[in-house]
């Protein structure tokens, strides 16, 4: 058989996702107000906040609070709710099967969420390393970048597939995203409180600025910052447009949240294995759930 033949409805069912997202006012007042929310955060700090610090602060909201919740609700659609209903005379109708439809329709809102998560948030990270800002003193490595926007999409991946899963096995969308809801923020607090980053997104989002000033090898005694000569003059109208300037040296202090010395030693290995393993777990169960379960 044709592989191109073989993996058509799987495709097929992703595209139509991919168009409905797309169209979803869900989505697209999400894409408004996180972008809103992403330039107060960067044009109220601008003058006062290193670029490490600053950079977490954009990264947060998708961590912990608040867009968790559009991500799990966004999630458990496909399995539940109304959607559920018609499952069956999708399924028996079109030569596809349980789990290509659930594969596809999860891969649909993976590549949303991302998607949106990445169109808001490169451009901010851009132009805060890229623009005309005094010298920091910790300065963020391009490592250290990747990896946290690494790590900020396995992230989403799971609270993605956590919904699949709940939505699957509780059928009852708006009793899904109630219980996901609780038990991330309960989780997150609780696992906080012992400062596990590999589990707790909370840890992790104060281990962000440490994170993001990690060098590519311990070898690297400084970290080069991300040269800025070649791009501040393309940065500098935006800024004074947006009424950014040129900052005074900001001060090297990340505030009670982030606690650089506490996370230092912060892993992406560990981070990888801490919200990876949970996300193919949920993954399966939910494959293997809605194979058995009768529509």
């Amino acid at each position: 058989m044709d592989i191109r033949a073989r993996f058509m409805p799987t495709l097929a069912i992703l595209q139509h996702d991919l168009g409905t997202l797309a169209s979803n006012w869900l989505v697209r007042l999400w894409l408004l107000v996180s972008a809103a929310l992403v330039f107060l955060v960067v044009s109220g700090n601008w003058p006062r906040v290193e670029d490490g610090p600053l950079i977490a602060m954009t990264l947060i909201p998708y961590l912990f609070m608040p867009w968790f919740l559009v991500v799990i609700m966004l999630g458990v659609g496909p399995v539940a709710g109304a959607r559920s209903e018609s499952l069956a005379d999708g399924l028996l109708s079109r030569p596809v099967t349980r789990y290509e439809y659930l594969l596809a329709s999860w891969a649909a809102r993976v590549i949303t969420v991302l998607g949106v998560f990445l169109v808001v948030v490169v451009p901010a990270i851009l132009m805060i390393v890229l623009a005309n800002r005094p010298e920091p003193a910790d300065p963020v490595t391009a490592y250290g970048i990747f990896a946290a926007l690494f790590v900020v999409c396995l992230v989403l991946t799971l609270q993605v597939s956590l919904a699949f899963l709940l939505g699957t096995l509780l059928r009852r969308q708006m009793v899904a995203v109630a219980l996901l809801a609780m038990g991330w923020l309960v989780s997150a607090t609780v696992l906080g409180t012992f400062q596990l980053e590999e589990l707790s997104p909370i840890s992790l989002s104060q281990a962000m600025p440490a994170l993001l000033t990690q060098p590519w090898s311990e070898k690297e005694k400084t970290p080069e910052a991300i040269e800025a000569s070649d791009f501040s003059e393309i940065f500098k109208p935006m800024g004074d447009l947006m009424g950014f300037g040129a900052p005074p040296p900001p001060k090297k202090e990340d505030g009670k949240f982030f606690d650089r010395e506490a996370y230092k030693d912060v892993s992406l290995w560990r981070v990888t294995l801490g919200y990876g393993i949970p996300t193919l777990l949920s993954i399966v169960l939910a494959t293997i759930v809605f194979c058995r379960r009768d529509l």
